[in-house]
């Protein structure tokens, strides 16, 4: 049987078809996005591709991308970002309505309660280039809320940012409503602040691998008394 020919055209047609098919896989840049979550309690660190490394606190979701190992999405909790820089391809973090590009970064960001916090401890953010425009330097920080309020820029304490992945919570003014929180992250416990206490300033450091799981150890700190109701844990006044 003699070998079958194709015409002259053909082999050309074929060769066009397959570099089509491979640009088109080169050029495949789909999402393909994947959770990464924390029960309450728990830490957890994340090596990225591009050599950057994220810690998760307690009761925490944080969406990453394995086309695109340049982003993240923080849903809830807190994570610590240390980003291996890349001018050409800035790391980003969206976070709320917000988005954070890193400019040679190690940084805090915390959502909880409608609100966004961010904390820099190592080169500089920018929070929202284009429309707020703030750049946060080491030794600054953030607090904006979902109601539309003004962004609040601070100085914070660059030894505080992200001590929680040692097991110490520090504070400079936080409300014990954010305490509160934080300690529910951290001791896997379900802690609420009454609201007559709510809104009382808390200035200090917790270490909360010496509270055994027990929230009522770090109420004389906090000059709160913490009874158990039901299911959960209440921060009051003291009677």
């Amino acid at each position: 049987m003699r070998p079958r020919r194709w015409p002259a055209w053909a082999g050309g047609a074929i060769a066009a078809s397959l570099a089509l098919v491979a640009g088109y896989a080169a050029l495949d840049t789909r999402a393909d996005p994947y959770a990464v979550e924390t029960r309450a309690g728990a830490m957890r660190t994340v090596a990225l591709a591009d050599g950057s490394a994220v810690t998760l606190g307690g009761a925490t979701k944080l969406m990453l991308d394995r086309n695109d190992p340049r982003t993240a999405t923080l849903e809830r909790g807190q994570a610590m970002f240390v980003v291996h820089h890349d001018a050409s391809d800035p790391f980003e973090v969206h976070v709320g309505a917000a988005r954070l590009v890193d400019v040679g970064t190690a940084f805090d960001v915390k959502r909880t309660r409608g609100e966004t916090r961010v904390a820099v401890s190592e080169g500089a953010v920018d929070y929202n280039p284009g429309v707020d425009g703030i750049r946060l330097a080491r030794g600054q920080g953030l607090v904006a809320s979902d109601t539309g309020a003004a962004v609040r820029v601070m100085a914070v304490d660059v030894a505080g940012v992200g001590s929680w992945r040692n097991s110490v919570l520090a504070y400079e003014g936080a409300t014990l409503a954010e305490v509160a929180d934080d300690l529910s992250r951290a001791l896997g416990v379900d802690l609420r602040a009454d609201p007559a206490v709510a809104r009382r300033p808390f200035s200090g450091s917790i270490a909360t691998a010496k509270l055994g799981g027990d929230p009522t150890r770090v109420a004389p700190l906090l000059g709160v008394s913490i009874r158990r109701r039901g299911s959960h844990w209440v921060m009051t006044a003291r009677s």
